[in-house]
């Protein structure tokens, strides 16, 4: 049984479709990536994973448990935690302060102080800068504060939308070597990501969507390969077919 499976969800802003029956699955312990073009979907999907989003019609389940009627706080108990796009910190409140605010279901503060020390040893960059307002951080900086306050509620999944967004290339590339070691270390990573590249390279496995829909799925390498796939990232990928 899969890790995350997602069967056939729709979900409907108003009269607009935005998925329309996306099935894709995540196994334990793995990375996949979804990529796509704007508008495709990639991020109602990943919202739709955490609770934020309303099922029209379909199942999300975890362990093969149904998410479709949980409260998105209640995720992370279970083990799944988003770290959205944007970041969302608090930009007056510290750094430390931002990544005990991460340990907020009972679990998680329990182990609390430890879970900060392996932050800072994976982000030492965070810990230079503990007592820094969020706010005052670089880009980069942010984005390593929004992730490492993810993981300070012990993910089991994590979801990650457009992670790289608006960074420098030198910062994109220490950032994908982090995520990387947070995935050797077991734990299972959806990625939303315009850098298609980075992606499907860091990638155990890999989907396109396309106006809502999985168009084209296989391993990283093998979409990378794929002579659709910059078709499907300029949301042709169907008239290309033709």
């Amino acid at each position: 049984m899969p890790f995350l499976e997602i069967h056939d969800v729709r979900v409907n802003y108003g009269e607009v479709e935005a998925l329309r029956g996306a099935t894709l699955s995540v196994n334990e312990g793995e990375t996949v990536a979804i990529v796509g073009a704007n508008g495709a979907g990639k991020t109602t999907l990943i919202n739709s994973i955490s609770g934020l989003n309303r099922l029209s019609s379909g199942s999300i389940m975890f362990e093969g448990q149904p998410l479709g009627d949980l409260k998105p706080h209640r995720l992370p108990e279970l083990g799944i935690v988003q770290v959205p796009e944007g970041r969302r910190l608090f930009a007056r409140l510290s750094v430390d302060d931002n990544l005990q605010l991460g340990a907020y279901h009972k679990r998680a503060r329990r182990d609390s102080v430890k879970g900060r020390e392996e932050i800072y040893r994976l982000l030492p960059v965070l810990q230079d800068r503990k007592d820094q307002l969020a706010g005052t951080l670089s880009g980069g900086q942010q984005q390593m504060l929004a992730i490492g306050r993810a993981l300070m509620a012990q993910p089991r999944l994590l979801l990650l939308d457009e992670p790289s967004l608006g960074l420098a290339p030198i910062v994109v590339t220490e950032l994908f070597s982090i995520i990387a070691r947070i995935a050797s270390e077991g734990t299972a990573v959806l990625l939303v990501e315009q850098n298609v590249s980075r992606a499907l390279a860091l990638s155990n496995r890999a989907y396109a969507l396309q106006q809502g829909t999985v168009i084209m799925e296989g391993t990283g390498q093998e979409l990378l390969n794929d002579p659709g796939l910059p078709a499907a990232m300029l949301g042709i990928a169907a008239a290309a077919k033709e």
